[in-house]
């Protein structure tokens, strides 16, 4: 379990360490988009219970606010 917890930490670490680098090398506004999504995929790998988890869920307004809320978060 504590490995797994360090990969996560580490992992976590790369995450955040990306848009840094990115922003110091001046990529710029393009590079907001793919890191949101990259953001919101490792979200919904850590906490699963807070999606949708049957296509059918996806058709309800509370499941499209929870998921705008957390994209929201990342931006």
């Amino acid at each position: 379990m504590l490995t797994r917890m360090r990969l996560v930490k580490g992992a976590t670490a790369l995450l955040y360490i990306g848009p840094l680098i990115g922003g110091l090398c001046g990529f710029g506004w393009d590079m907001v988009a793919p890191f949101t999504a990259i953001f919101v995929v490792w979200l919904m790998v850590l906490r699963p219970e807070q999606w949708a988890s049957t296509p059918g869920e996806w058709l309800t307004g509370p499941a499209w606010l929870a998921a705008l809320a957390q994209v929201l978060s990342q931006v």
